[in-house]
């Protein structure tokens, strides 16, 4: 500002939020965080972004807020009124607490009755875009109508050779983009192409990416495109229903070669009638690397995701216990290793497990108290 000033030096102070800055969002976040409390809302002790308000009448009323997106889940509607009130007397805006179909970190939910539908349109959009211009080779199966063609498994792990050559490490950054859009659109809405994910996955990485691999990505992403009026819809679960939890890993054998991976899956609904619909009900995805040293039996990698598991069970009961709909049985979690299962049974730690003791503890804890 030298020269506005005429030579001065002047620095200025910004005492208000400018968006684009670094820290925006977290000055957002404070900020609207404070409204929610002085509000009335509590914040969640297992997650700090979700907040929740019970009336005189124990009706909910709960908002889940990232960044600058907003998911409210309304059963008073007297509070749903005076929320809506106090929003515009601070924002002058008001929120959206009575439209059906909402944005909501880039998925579209609409609700109809007890029915709830989510999609990724503009994912999908952007999905288009990458695959402008690809195609698979001809005689590939460039027009099957399902995620992975017939035997797409077995040949998949077929290594390089005549007819299947391996691609340079130049078409990775390519390949990885349009495999992480796809595999976003997969998780959130389309389970229906999970085990293609899965499989493709595995053959992205240097020294894996064949044509046939190749072929398969670029097929299977057409294959979202080309299918993207299919949605993921929900309906409310019976009364009763509670949750159960999936764990399983692959020692050794991951995307990366000599790295272990492994996954967990909690599926979860109150099936309880004076909840909302979609209060509680949905799934949950784990997916990590295991760390090298800790992984490398088959038996390590499954205690890890059961540990991993466990911890996602016992944030999922904690929620539930605030919001006043504590699961009343343990939940199931349901495993495939001996190993991990014989050694949660009882507090002996096992020569092969003793260097995993304290994992080894979360889950022998969890299931001599009767939460799994």
């Amino acid at each position: 500002f030298d020269a506005v000033q005429g030579g001065r030096p002047m620095v200025l102070q910004i005492v208000g939020n400018v968006p684009g800055l670094q820290n925006a969002g977290a000055m957002w976040a404070e900020e609207f965080k404070g409204f929610l409390l002085d509000f009335g809302f509590t914040q969640s002790i297992t997650d700090r972004r979700l907040f929740h308000l019970t009336d005189e009448g124990g009706l909910l009323f709960i908002v889940g807020a990232f960044v600058d997106d907003c998911k409210v889940v309304v059963q008073s509607e007297s509070k749903a009124a005076e929320f809506t009130k106090a929003w515009e007397e601070r924002y002058r805006d008001p929120p959206d607490v009575e439209a059906t179909a909402r944005d909501f970190l880039g998925l579209k939910y609409t609700r109809v009755g007890s029915t709830i539908t989510i999609s990724c349109n503009k994912a999908t959009d952007d999905l288009a875009e990458k695959l402008d211009g690809l195609a698979p080779r001809v005689g590939a199966g460039a027009q099957c109508t399902t995620p992975l063609p017939e035997k797409a498994l077995s040949l998949l792990e077929l290594g390089a050779g005549p007819g299947n050559q391996l691609l340079p490490d130049s078409v990775l950054p390519r390949a990885r983009s349009i495999l992480g859009l796809a595999g976003w659109v997969v998780c959130h809405a389309r389970p229906d192409a999970m085990l293609a994910f899965v499989a493709i996955a595995r053959r992205v990485s240097p020294g894996r990416l064949t044509e046939y691999a190749w072929d398969r990505l670029v097929q299977w992403g057409a294959y979202l495109v080309k299918t993207e009026d299919v949605h993921l819809t929900m309906r409310k679960a019976a009364a009763g229903t509670g949750a159960a939890c999936y764990s399983d890993s692959s020692a050794l054998n991951g995307p990366v070669p000599g790295s272990s991976y492994g996954g967990a899956c909690l599926q979860y609904s109150t099936g309880d009638p004076m909840l909302p619909d979609s209060v509680m009900s949905g799934a949950i995805w784990a997916r990590c690397l295991v760390p090298p040293k800790l992984g490398d039996s088959s038996a390590a990698a499954e205690l890890i995701m059961a540990t991993v598991a466990t911890k996602e069970v016992m944030a999922y009961r904690m929620q539930a216990e605030e919001l006043g709909h504590g699961p009343r049985t343990p939940t199931p979690l349901y495993l495939d290793a001996t190993a991990v299962l014989h050694g949660t049974a009882t507090e002996q730690v096992s020569r092969e497990m003793k260097y995993l003791a304290a994992k080894l503890a979360v889950v022998q804890k969890a299931r001599a108290h009767g939460k799994i």
